[in-house]
């Protein structure tokens, strides 16, 4: 036999025996690394086809871990309840129906909803009553407000209003002794066409300053009372490539998610805790189109409210790249038993 004959003859054979045992499963063969490229699998919750959502604008996880979605094309708010013992949602239902173009909805750390009816310059506020186990009369929040987008609530109880058509961030402060809410205020300056806002850790307050491509980190205490110079851009289109960001949740460890419905994609920005800025972007979630709310829950798992494609998406945190902690500020007790 040919030399080059045998060769190749055992070429051949190793090969065999390699494809053999990738069959088998002795050992896997090597992927080629894909940068910042997602390579998240993500789970469906809620749907067109299985729960009639229509355009889902927003989204918000309570302690529990149920689920309200903003289904704004059918002008409601529905909750999908989580069963921890099962591990799985149940029936879906209506919360709030007597909206117009909702927007945005928060979960307080006492169970109360806080729904941004966008259409009615309003924000509608269902209380949670801890001893029935039911929400209490329909409440409104906020003055002036002119197409209302975004909404979150801290820890201590204060509600923040992403005012969009007046361009700025509404504050209204809640005092935990007199179970009342203050005068409102206002927080951060010169903005334009703000769409989201976050309540993060020390008090910070993180806008979506979608006009500008731009994220804006407030400190804590800055209002109409105490007008601050020191806010802060953390993320724009020139450091991050940001496009009209809509929506954004801020992790215990102040890792950045942000929504870009324009570029079909959500992106996680890596906070660096040894300089306290945001590392290089990476997507988060997959297949997306126009995806406009995200949020977390106190596991670190990541939601999606993938807008045009009329779904919810479910993304655990070791497939986002997040391996720290992605708890939400404040430890929000459970909203009811199961």
């Amino acid at each position: 036999m040919h030399p080059l004959d045998f060769v190749a003859r055992s070429f051949r054979s190793s090969i065999k025996i390699v494809i053999l045992l990738v069959l088998l499963g002795a050992f896997s063969l090597p992927t080629l690394a894909q940068g910042n490229k997602p390579t998240n699998s993500q789970t469906v919750i809620a749907d067109y086809s299985n729960n009639g959502l229509n355009t889902p604008n927003a989204l918000a996880v309570a302690a529990d871990g149920s689920v309200f979605i903003v289904d704004s094309g059918n002008n409601r708010v529905v909750e999908e309840p989580w069963n921890s013992r099962t591990k799985t949602y149940g029936t879906q239902t209506t919360v709030s129906s007597d909206l117009f173009n909702p927007s945005g909805v928060a979960v307080s750390t006492t169970g109360s909803l806080f729904i941004v009816d966008t259409g009615n310059n309003r924000l509608v506020v269902l209380p949670w009553n801890q001893s029935s186990g039911a929400y209490g009369q329909e409440a409104t929040l906020g003055s002036g407000l002119n197409s209302p987008m975004g909404v979150a609530v801290a820890p201590g109880g204060s509600v923040y209003i992403a005012d969009t058509g007046n361009n700025r961030v509404v504050e209204i402060p809640f005092d935990r002794h007199t179970g009342a809410y203050g005068p409102q205020t206002t927080v951060g300056v010169e903005l334009f066409n703000p769409l989201g806002v976050a309540f993060g850790e020390g008090g910070k307050v993180y806008i979506a300053n979608s006009g500008n491509s731009s994220v804006l980190e407030v400190p804590a205490g800055c209002d109409a009372s105490h007008r601050c110079t020191s806010q802060t851009i953390v993320a724009d289109q020139a450091k991050n490539g940001l496009s009209y960001p809509r929506d954004l949740v801020v992790s215990s460890s102040g890792n950045l998610y942000v929504t870009q419905p324009n570029n079909n994609q959500v992106i996680l920005l890596p906070r660096d805790s040894a300089t306290s800025s945001y590392r290089a972007p990476a997507e988060v979630g997959k297949d997306l189109d126009g995806p406009n709310g995200v949020a977390l829950d106190a596991a670190g798992n990541v939601y999606i409210a993938d807008t045009r494609n009329n779904r919810v998406l479910k993304i655990a945190p070791q497939q986002t790249g997040n391996r720290q902690s992605g708890r939400p500020a404040g430890n929000m007790p459970r909203r009811r038993p199961y």
